[in-house]
């Protein structure tokens, strides 16, 4: 009944997600690295940024550290007594949900599990790869219908730098272009997305505790562990469906979740930092701190006023035909124009 409650459940699951970061790297890399990693994920300009969003696309993250989670090695007290069959569901049912929110996760989420599987220790019984197996295919079955018939298909069509038919050559020139602009410094530290509705336009991607991260992992690990490896290749895969498509590159909510290892990688080069100097602790805090700062007076101050045009334009124009049909006690019109939104979809334009 507000725009608060149909913010909340974005946010939250952004908050669970970084719990799972947490849990997550507690299980590859220590708890050290795990607080480092939960901390840059909390801070990050790309993680708050849809955290906010109103769609199921946001949560897609969530569901794929759950999945990875639940894929490692039980730990702990009690980790030999959970069922093993149960822990196999609950993967497959956590991966494949991802895979049915956002369509680029269709392509991700297939590609990171078979990097985890074949780089990291994963579950080994046989009850477990049963129950996984399993679920996966008779989960998997209507995606894979989704997938080649109707609207994803369509959409799939119109924004693919490939069709059959076509020059492959030009198809790869593009790609590699598309791949590299995620890479620009403007997208990474200075503006972030082109796109007002994926950026404040303030700050990058990243924040101060990514930089740091990223660079102390590549200036104090010279043998990268399979962790490390594992994180990277997984971004890069995350990458993939912005690559791919040839509209709005590059595109930090296709590529979303690659926050998810970009915050495991920063958290494992901060260990490392931390570890290595006793003020960098509370230095790398402070700055934090003032940066959030700093992002949270544009995110709320400033990024309301240049995005007002885009973002409340839409708005306005739908408020305005409510409004006509209000008045005239004839809603055919507004039924008509607006028939291809979801009610819950107009209805928070309209209360917003």
């Amino acid at each position: 009944s507000s725009v608060t409650s149909y913010r909340f459940m974005g946010a939250f699951f952004n908050a669970l997600a970084i719990l799972l970061i947490f849990l997550l790297m507690r299980r590859l890399s220590g708890t050290q690295t795990a607080l480092w990693s939960a901390l840059a994920a909390a801070a990050s300009p790309w993680g708050f940024q849809f955290a906010r969003f109103v769609t199921d696309n946001s949560m897609g993250p969530f569901f794929l550290a759950a999945g990875l989670l639940f894929l490692t090695p039980p730990t702990g007290r009690y980790g030999n007594s959970r069922p093993d069959a149960l822990r196999g569901l609950v993967a497959a049912l956590c991966l494949v949900t991802s895979m049915y929110l956002y369509p680029p996760l269709r392509l991700v989420t297939p590609l990171v599990v078979a990097a985890f599987l074949a780089l990291l220790p994963s579950s080994k019984t046989k009850s477990f790869w049963l129950s996984f197996s399993f679920s996966l295919l008779l989960l998997l079955l209507p995606l894979l219908y989704l997938s080649v018939a109707g609207d994803a298909q369509r959409r799939f069509d119109a924004l693919a730098i490939w069709r059959p038919g076509h020059p492959v050559l030009p198809a790869i020139k593009t790609f590699f272009g598309n791949l590299t602009a995620h890479f620009g410094v403007s997208y990474l530290f200075l503006t972030g997305d082109p796109n007002l509705r994926h950026s404040s336009q303030s700050v990058g991607l990243l924040g101060p505790l990514d930089v740091v991260g990223l660079a102390g992992l590549a200036l104090f690990r010279p043998k990268p562990a399979p962790v490390a490896v594992f994180l990277l290749l997984a971004l890069l895969i995350s990458l993939l469906p912005g690559a791919l498509t040839n509209h709005a590159i590059p595109h930090s909510l296709r590529t979303f979740s690659g926050w998810l290892f970009v915050s495991m990688l920063a958290g494992m080069g901060l260990a490392k930092v931390a570890h290595l100097c006793r003020l960098a602790t509370p230095l790398l805090l402070v700055a934090s701190t003032i940066f959030f700062s700093y992002f949270s007076y544009c995110y709320y101050v400033k990024y309301p006023l240049i995005s007002r045009d885009l973002i409340h334009g839409f708005d306005a124009e739908m408020k305005d035909a409510a409004e006509v049909a209000r008045s005239d006690a004839d809603w055919m019109a507004f039924a008509r124009k607006y028939a291809d939104y979801r009610p819950d979809a107009v209805r928070y334009y309209l209360i917003s």
